[in-house]
């Protein structure tokens, strides 16, 4: 497992474990009409202006098992 700091390139695969976790993790919590809206674009476009405009002292940190396998 290698475990890096999260850069821009990273901002859809951290938009779809955010997504996917928030839909498993709320599933009896939220409306299942809120989780089903939420959207991976808008996530990823979310994360993308973080990257963006992050100050250096923030980060984000992703791990993974190889270069195509992301693990939250």
């Amino acid at each position: 497992m290698i475990i890096r700091e999260a850069i821009l390139a990273d901002a859809s695969a951290i938009a779809q474990i955010q997504v996917d976790a928030w839909r498993t993790t709320y599933c009896d919590l939220m409306p299942a009409d809120f989780l089903a809206n939420l959207s991976y674009q808008q996530r990823a476009n979310m994360w993308t202006e973080i990257f963006r405009t992050a100050a250096a002292d923030n980060f984000t940190y992703r791990t993974h098992l190889t270069s195509y396998e992301v693990l939250n």
